[in-house]
Protein backbone atom coordinates (compact mmCIF):
# COMPACT_ATOMS: atom_id res chain seq x y z
CA UNK A 1 0.00 0.00 0.00
CA UNK A 2 1.25 3.66 -0.99
CA UNK A 3 0.78 6.82 -1.26
CA UNK A 4 3.91 7.75 -2.67
CA UNK A 5 4.43 6.23 -6.49
CA UNK A 6 7.68 8.01 -6.88
CA UNK A 7 9.07 6.65 -3.75
CA UNK A 8 8.20 3.34 -4.26
CA UNK A 9 9.49 2.94 -7.88
CA UNK A 10 12.52 4.32 -6.08
CA UNK A 11 12.89 1.77 -4.09
CA UNK A 12 12.20 -0.67 -6.10
CA UNK A 13 14.23 -0.14 -8.28
CA UNK A 14 16.78 0.53 -5.76
CA UNK A 15 16.94 -3.13 -4.66
CA UNK A 16 16.44 -4.90 -7.73
CA UNK A 17 13.47 -6.19 -6.71
CA UNK A 18 11.22 -7.43 -10.15
CA UNK A 19 8.13 -8.73 -8.01
CA UNK A 20 4.82 -9.75 -10.17
CA UNK A 21 2.06 -7.12 -10.42
CA UNK A 22 -1.36 -6.52 -11.75
CA UNK A 23 -3.40 -3.88 -11.79
CA UNK A 24 -2.72 -0.90 -9.88
CA UNK A 25 -5.67 -0.13 -7.51
CA UNK A 26 -6.55 3.72 -6.46
CA UNK A 27 -8.25 4.67 -2.85
CA UNK A 28 -8.80 7.39 -0.48
CA UNK A 29 -8.89 6.16 3.32
CA UNK A 30 -12.88 7.31 4.66
CA UNK A 31 -11.19 8.42 8.27
CA UNK A 32 -8.98 11.55 6.50
CA UNK A 33 -7.16 10.53 10.49
CA UNK A 34 -7.25 7.55 11.41
CA UNK A 35 -8.30 5.94 8.47
CA UNK A 36 -6.85 2.12 7.60
CA UNK A 37 -7.22 -0.30 5.02
CA UNK A 38 -8.48 -3.84 5.90
CA UNK A 39 -8.78 -6.94 4.16
CA UNK A 40 -10.85 -9.40 5.51
CA UNK A 41 -9.67 -12.97 4.50
CA UNK A 42 -12.42 -15.42 6.51
CA UNK A 43 -15.60 -14.55 4.52
CA UNK A 44 -17.50 -16.92 2.15
CA UNK A 45 -16.89 -18.09 -1.40
CA UNK A 46 -18.39 -18.18 -4.46
CA UNK A 47 -15.97 -21.04 -5.42
CA UNK A 48 -14.79 -23.92 -4.29
CA UNK A 49 -11.34 -24.02 -2.83
CA UNK A 50 -11.01 -27.83 -1.77
CA UNK A 51 -7.33 -28.55 -0.22
CA UNK A 52 -6.31 -24.84 -0.07
CA UNK A 53 -5.10 -22.91 2.92
CA UNK A 54 -4.87 -19.02 2.89
CA UNK A 55 -2.97 -17.68 5.84
CA UNK A 56 -2.82 -14.28 6.85
CA UNK A 57 0.50 -13.28 8.84
CA UNK A 58 -1.24 -10.65 10.79
CA UNK A 59 -4.96 -10.53 12.32
CA UNK A 60 -6.46 -8.00 11.96
CA UNK A 61 -5.05 -7.61 8.23
CA UNK A 62 -4.74 -4.08 8.45
CA UNK A 63 -2.59 -0.94 7.41
CA UNK A 64 -2.78 2.58 8.82
CA UNK A 65 -3.21 5.60 7.22
CA UNK A 66 -0.29 6.93 8.52
CA UNK A 67 2.29 4.19 8.23
CA UNK A 68 1.08 5.09 4.71
CA UNK A 69 1.32 8.92 4.70
CA UNK A 70 5.14 8.16 6.70
CA UNK A 71 6.60 5.71 3.36
CA UNK A 72 9.37 7.68 1.69
CA UNK A 73 10.65 9.51 4.50
CA UNK A 74 13.27 8.94 6.55
CA UNK A 75 10.96 7.43 9.47
CA UNK A 76 9.97 4.55 6.80
CA UNK A 77 12.23 3.26 4.51
CA UNK A 78 10.04 0.00 3.61
CA UNK A 79 6.53 0.90 2.12
CA UNK A 80 3.70 -0.88 4.32
CA UNK A 81 2.53 -4.06 3.16
CA UNK A 82 1.31 -7.42 4.37
CA UNK A 83 1.77 -10.92 3.71
CA UNK A 84 -0.74 -14.14 3.42
CA UNK A 85 0.47 -17.66 2.92
CA UNK A 86 -1.15 -19.87 0.73
CA UNK A 87 -0.67 -23.60 1.48
CA UNK A 88 -2.79 -26.73 -1.06
CA UNK A 89 -2.80 -30.11 0.08
CA UNK A 90 -0.74 -32.75 -2.11
CA UNK A 91 -3.98 -35.05 -2.16
CA UNK A 92 -5.73 -35.57 -5.28
CA UNK A 93 -9.01 -33.84 -3.97
CA UNK A 94 -7.49 -30.84 -4.22
CA UNK A 95 -8.39 -28.15 -6.62
CA UNK A 96 -6.26 -27.16 -9.27
CA UNK A 97 -7.17 -23.81 -8.95
CA UNK A 98 -7.20 -21.32 -6.35
CA UNK A 99 -9.57 -18.36 -6.50
CA UNK A 100 -10.09 -16.34 -3.47
CA UNK A 101 -11.94 -13.32 -3.09
CA UNK A 102 -11.00 -10.89 -0.68
CA UNK A 103 -13.38 -7.77 0.39
CA UNK A 104 -11.50 -3.86 0.93
CA UNK A 105 -12.80 -2.38 3.85
CA UNK A 106 -11.88 1.30 5.54
CA UNK A 107 -11.41 2.56 2.25
CA UNK A 108 -13.65 4.13 -1.31
CA UNK A 109 -12.68 2.67 -4.39
CA UNK A 110 -14.13 1.16 -7.21
CA UNK A 111 -13.25 -2.30 -6.22
CA UNK A 112 -15.06 -4.02 -3.95
CA UNK A 113 -13.13 -7.14 -3.89
CA UNK A 114 -9.26 -8.47 -4.07
CA UNK A 115 -9.09 -11.84 -6.14
CA UNK A 116 -5.99 -14.32 -4.87
CA UNK A 117 -5.65 -16.57 -7.49
CA UNK A 118 -3.16 -19.18 -7.92
CA UNK A 119 -2.64 -22.82 -9.65
CA UNK A 120 -1.42 -25.48 -8.09
CA UNK A 121 1.99 -27.12 -8.58
CA UNK A 122 2.08 -30.83 -8.21
CA UNK A 123 5.10 -32.59 -7.10
CA UNK A 124 6.19 -36.09 -6.16
CA UNK A 125 6.25 -35.42 -2.12
CA UNK A 126 6.96 -39.20 -2.02
CA UNK A 127 10.38 -38.40 -3.88
CA UNK A 128 11.25 -35.62 -0.71
CA UNK A 129 10.79 -38.29 1.87
CA UNK A 130 12.70 -41.20 0.48
CA UNK A 131 14.38 -42.13 -3.11
CA UNK A 132 15.43 -45.63 -3.72
CA UNK A 133 18.46 -46.60 -6.72
CA UNK A 134 19.10 -50.06 -7.68
CA UNK A 135 21.69 -51.43 -9.81
CA UNK A 136 22.71 -54.84 -11.29
CA UNK A 137 25.68 -57.18 -11.69
CA UNK A 138 24.87 -60.50 -12.89
CA UNK A 139 22.99 -61.95 -9.90
CA UNK A 140 23.37 -59.93 -7.70
CA UNK A 141 21.47 -55.86 -6.86
CA UNK A 142 22.36 -53.36 -4.46
CA UNK A 143 19.36 -51.27 -3.00
CA UNK A 144 20.30 -47.94 -1.38
CA UNK A 145 17.54 -46.48 0.54
CA UNK A 146 17.62 -43.02 2.26
CA UNK A 147 15.20 -41.27 5.00
CA UNK A 148 15.04 -38.62 6.91
CA UNK A 149 17.14 -37.98 9.74
CA UNK A 150 15.90 -37.27 13.45
CA UNK A 151 16.97 -33.60 13.85
CA UNK A 152 17.79 -31.72 17.41
CA UNK A 153 18.94 -28.78 17.81
CA UNK A 154 22.71 -29.35 17.48
CA UNK A 155 22.73 -31.42 14.68
CA UNK A 156 20.72 -28.29 13.04
CA UNK A 157 23.70 -26.10 13.89
CA UNK A 158 26.05 -28.49 12.58
CA UNK A 159 24.22 -28.67 9.31
CA UNK A 160 24.01 -25.00 9.12
CA UNK A 161 28.13 -24.80 10.21
CA UNK A 162 29.04 -26.46 7.40
CA UNK A 163 28.30 -23.92 4.86
CA UNK A 164 29.02 -20.78 7.12
CA UNK A 165 31.80 -19.38 4.89
CA UNK A 166 29.65 -19.75 1.35
CA UNK A 167 26.28 -18.23 3.22
CA UNK A 168 28.46 -15.31 4.48
CA UNK A 169 29.35 -14.22 1.23
CA UNK A 170 26.68 -15.02 -0.66
CA UNK A 171 25.12 -12.67 2.11
CA UNK A 172 27.20 -9.57 2.23
CA UNK A 173 25.28 -9.19 -1.50
CA UNK A 174 22.56 -6.91 -1.18
CA UNK A 175 20.87 -8.00 -3.84
CA UNK A 176 21.16 -11.75 -2.58
CA UNK A 177 20.55 -10.84 1.30
CA UNK A 178 17.46 -9.27 0.24
CA UNK A 179 15.91 -11.83 -2.11
CA UNK A 180 16.10 -14.11 0.55
CA UNK A 181 15.08 -12.48 3.18
CA UNK A 182 11.81 -11.79 1.43
CA UNK A 183 11.57 -15.58 0.72
CA UNK A 184 12.35 -16.21 4.62
CA UNK A 185 10.11 -13.63 5.70
CA UNK A 186 7.04 -14.58 3.74
CA UNK A 187 7.60 -18.03 4.85
CA UNK A 188 7.55 -16.92 8.61
CA UNK A 189 11.03 -18.27 9.05
CA UNK A 190 12.23 -14.65 10.56
CA UNK A 191 11.19 -12.14 12.68
CA UNK A 192 9.86 -8.26 11.07
CA UNK A 193 12.96 -7.32 12.79
CA UNK A 194 15.45 -9.46 10.95
CA UNK A 195 13.86 -8.80 7.61
CA UNK A 196 13.74 -4.80 8.09
CA UNK A 197 17.20 -5.41 9.56
CA UNK A 198 18.65 -7.27 5.92
CA UNK A 199 16.79 -4.86 3.64
CA UNK A 200 17.96 -1.86 5.77
CA UNK A 201 19.67 1.29 3.89
CA UNK A 202 21.41 2.47 6.61
CA UNK A 203 25.48 3.01 7.03
CA UNK A 204 25.84 -0.98 8.49
CA UNK A 205 27.94 -2.92 6.19
CA UNK A 206 26.98 -6.14 4.16
CA UNK A 207 28.86 -8.31 5.73
CA UNK A 208 27.64 -7.15 9.30
CA UNK A 209 23.91 -7.59 7.85
CA UNK A 210 24.48 -10.66 6.34
CA UNK A 211 26.02 -12.09 9.47
CA UNK A 212 22.84 -10.69 11.50
CA UNK A 213 20.59 -12.64 9.42
CA UNK A 214 22.65 -15.77 9.52
CA UNK A 215 22.38 -15.33 13.14
CA UNK A 216 18.45 -14.87 12.93
CA UNK A 217 18.37 -18.37 10.28
CA UNK A 218 20.28 -20.39 12.73
CA UNK A 219 18.68 -19.37 15.91
CA UNK A 220 15.30 -19.56 13.99
CA UNK A 221 15.93 -23.23 13.02
CA UNK A 222 17.53 -24.43 16.28
CA UNK A 223 14.53 -23.61 18.17
CA UNK A 224 12.41 -25.60 16.28
CA UNK A 225 14.55 -27.81 14.23
CA UNK A 226 12.15 -29.29 12.00
CA UNK A 227 11.65 -25.94 10.21
CA UNK A 228 14.94 -26.58 8.83
CA UNK A 229 13.50 -28.33 5.88
CA UNK A 230 11.12 -25.56 5.55
CA UNK A 231 14.33 -23.23 5.26
CA UNK A 232 15.70 -25.68 2.75
CA UNK A 233 12.97 -25.38 0.85
CA UNK A 234 12.74 -21.85 0.73
CA UNK A 235 16.26 -21.67 -0.35
CA UNK A 236 16.11 -23.77 -3.12
CA UNK A 237 13.26 -20.95 -4.57
CA UNK A 238 16.49 -18.49 -4.34
CA UNK A 239 18.89 -19.66 -7.31
CA UNK A 240 21.95 -18.32 -5.71
CA UNK A 241 21.15 -20.27 -2.58
CA UNK A 242 20.00 -23.79 -3.93
CA UNK A 243 23.54 -25.37 -4.23
CA UNK A 244 23.81 -24.80 -0.64
CA UNK A 245 20.18 -25.74 0.12
CA UNK A 246 20.76 -29.45 -1.53
CA UNK A 247 24.07 -29.88 0.25
CA UNK A 248 21.91 -29.31 3.94
CA UNK A 249 18.95 -31.29 2.76
CA UNK A 250 21.75 -33.95 1.88
CA UNK A 251 22.83 -34.09 5.66
CA UNK A 252 19.14 -34.24 6.68
CA UNK A 253 19.18 -37.88 4.95
CA UNK A 254 20.75 -41.53 6.47
CA UNK A 255 22.08 -43.60 3.31
CA UNK A 256 22.11 -47.72 4.02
Amino acid sequence: VIRDIDAYMMYMSSKNIKAESDEMITFSFLDPVDGFIELTMDVPQKYSNKGWMIIPHKEPFRISKSDVDLFGSQERLIHPFGLVTLLAQSTSGTDIALRYSVPIEGVKCNTKLLCITRLLETTDISSRESTSHQSQDKDTSTISISHTVSLTSQKVKDILRISTPEMSRLLSSSDNRISLAMELYGSSLITDDAYYQAIDDSAITNILKGARLMKEITASVAVSPDKLRQLIEVMKRVEIFQVISEKWERHTMITH
